[in-house]
């Protein structure tokens, strides 16, 4: 996958992350592969799964201050984005802070 080196998450896209790509000239059999073992989430939850790689392992209560400054909507939005990534395998629980779970990209 390709990855983008930066050195301030503030200057990272999200779109940076988790996204195969072929290029123009590839054939044919190289956009089918790239399509592939790209994971089918949401734009949500590429907002969501980027967040976490750019910030690391988190509380929901920070996670959902960093996305709804960033990006608005609501907290249940968030959580909601990020359960979703629980259930497809792309976010496990990683540890507790003061009773709160920790998520971070499995």
């Amino acid at each position: 996958m390709a990855r983008k080196a930066k050195t301030d998450p503030a200057q990272t896209s999200i779109l940076d992350y988790d996204t195969a790509h072929a290029r123009r000239d590839d054939p044919d059999t190289s956009h089918a592969a790239a399509e592939k073992i790209t994971p089918q989430v949401s734009a949500l939850q590429q907002v969501v799964l980027g967040a976490l790689k750019i910030y690391g392992p988190t509380t929901d209560r920070k996670l959902v201050t960093i996305l709804k400054a960033r990006h608005g909507r609501t907290e249940s939005t968030w959580r909601t984005r990020r359960s979703e990534l629980v259930g497809k395998g792309l976010v496990v629980k990683v540890g507790t802070v003061d009773g709160q779970s920790v998520w971070g990209v499995a």
